[in-house]
C-alpha cells in the first residue's frame, strides 16, 4: 500500500475515534445536564411542598403547636430535606410570613391594562385580593394569627417593610382621584386609612370562614363608592 493511501486510512480512522469519544462526551453532558436539571425541580418541588405542608400546620396549630416532626411526615420529606432549604422551624415561619407578604404586595400592584376611573380601579384591586384570600386560605389564616391572635410564641416579624409597600401602592391608586375631584388632597390619608380598613375586614372575614361572594363584594363595591361619592 502506498504510503499517502496508509497516511488517509489513518486519518480516517483517527476522526472517527475522536467524533467517537466526543459523541460519548455530549452525551454525557447531556445526561449530567438532564440529571441537575432534575435535581433542581425536585428540590424545587420538595421546597413547595414544605412550605404548603408548613403553612396548613402553623394557621391550625400556631407556631408553638407545630412542630418539625409533623411537618416533615405530613409533607413526605425528611428532616435533612427540610433543614437544606430552612436553618430551622424559625426560617421556615418567617420564609413563610415573607412569600405571602410579598406575593399580596404583588397583587395590589396596578396591572398593564387597569380599567380608566380610580372607582373601577379599585374594584378591579378588590376582586384581585378577593381571588388571592380564597386561593391561599392557610397562609391569610397563619398571617391574621400573627397580626391580631393571641401571642403563641412566634418569633418577631417586622411588617413595617410590607406596610409601607402597600400604603404606597394605594395611595398612588388614590392620587388620581384628587385630579378627578372626587377627593381633597389633604383627605387622602384619611381616604387611605378607610380603604385599608376594608381591605383587613376583607382578610379577617375570610379566615373567619366567611368567603367572599357576589353579595359581600357588592357590600365592599358600595362602600368604596360611598367613600369615593360620598
Amino acid at each position: 500500500m502506498r504510503r499517502g493511501a496508509k497516511s488517509n486510512i489513518f486519518e480516517s480512522v483517527l476522526r472517527g475515534y475522536v467524533s467517537s469519544i466526543m459523541r460519548r462526551r455530549t452525551f454525557k453532558n447531556c445526561e449530567n445536564l438532564a440529571e441537575m436539571e432534575f435535581r433542581s425541580t425536585a428540590e424545587r418541588n420538595s421546597r413547595a411542598r414544605i412550605l404548603r405542608t408548613a403553612a396548613a400546620i402553623f394557621a391550625y396549630k400556631g407556631y408553638a403547636g407545630a412542630t418539625i416532626k409533623e411537618i416533615v411526615e405530613t409533607a413526605k420529606a425528611g428532616q435533612a430535606t427540610l433543614y437544606h432549604h430552612f436553618k430551622d422551624k424559625r426560617s421556615l415561619y418567617v420564609t413563610l410570613l415573607d412569600d405571602t407578604m410579598s406575593a399580596f404586595c404583588a397583587v395590589l400592584e396596578p396591572r398593564p391594562a387597569e380599567p380608566p376611573g380610580v372607582k373601577e380601579r379599585l374594584r378591579s384591586l378588590f376582586l384581585r385580593v378577593e381571588n388571592f384570600l380564597l386561593s391561599h386560605p392557610n397562609e391569610t389564616r397563619m398571617v391574621n394569627s400573627h397580626l391580631y391572635g393571641p401571642p403563641s410564641g412566634a418569633p418577631r416579624y417586622r411588617l413595617a417593610g410590607h406596610s409601607s409597600r402597600i400604603e404606597d401602592i394605594l395611595g398612588n391608586l388614590l392620587l388620581p382621584a384628587v385630579t378627578e375631584g372626587k377627593i381633597r388632597e389633604e383627605e387622602l390619608g384619611a381616604f387611605l386609612l378607610l380603604v385599608l380598613s376594608l381591605l383587613r375586614d376583607m382578610q379577617r372575614s375570610t379566615d373567619s370562614g366567611t368567603q367572599p361572594d357576589s353579595r359581600n363584594m357588592q357590600q365592599y363595591f358600595k362602600a368604596l363608592d360611598f367613600i369615593l361619592e360620598g
